[in-house]
């Protein structure tokens, strides 16, 4: 989060909340990430336009920008944004419900996420308004939900 955080400095990104609040909020939690004990390839972008499906069955994915090793439960799938599939990502990954504390850190990469999709605003200069008054939305979402946990 550091990297993205400077990304948004270096680019003169004004986000609705100081980047010095941001990384205080930010390291409140960093202590819940330490139980994370085996990383999963993570596709964080991975939606239908992505996904190549070739006689019922998936024959390829793209898009891997933002691909990462990380904890299975930073999966975009799991997240705010898509609760729909929620049952199919935990069956998938052997998960049995999500514990408090998984809760909490699925708070923090929905609102990593959020914080990504704000400052890449200005580096991909979106022309859309509506598409950057969205992200700023997610993102005033997630903070709020961040400082609620």
């Amino acid at each position: 989060m550091v990297d993205v955080l400077a990304d948004g400095k270096d680019a003169g990104v004004e986000l609705p909340v100081s980047y010095a609040e941001i990384e205080k909020e930010v390291l409140r939690y960093r202590e819940l990430l330490g139980v994370v004990k085996e990383a999963s390839l993570i596709h964080w972008d991975l939606w239908d336009g992505n996904v190549f499906v070739h006689e019922g069955r998936i024959s390829g994915l793209i898009d891997f920008e933002r691909a990462f090793w990380g904890d299975p439960l930073s999966e975009f799938y799991f997240g705010r944004f898509a609760k729909s599939t929620l049952g199919a990502f935990c069956e998938g990954y052997g998960i049995n419900g999500l514990t408090e504390s998984e809760q909490r850190r699925r708070v923090l990469y929905d609102f990593y996420l959020d914080l990504i999709m704000a400052i890449e605003c200005t580096y991909r200069q979106y022309e859309s308004k509506d598409h950057i008054k969205w992200a700023y939305e997610n993102f005033v979402e997630g903070y709020k939900q961040l400082q609620a946990l």
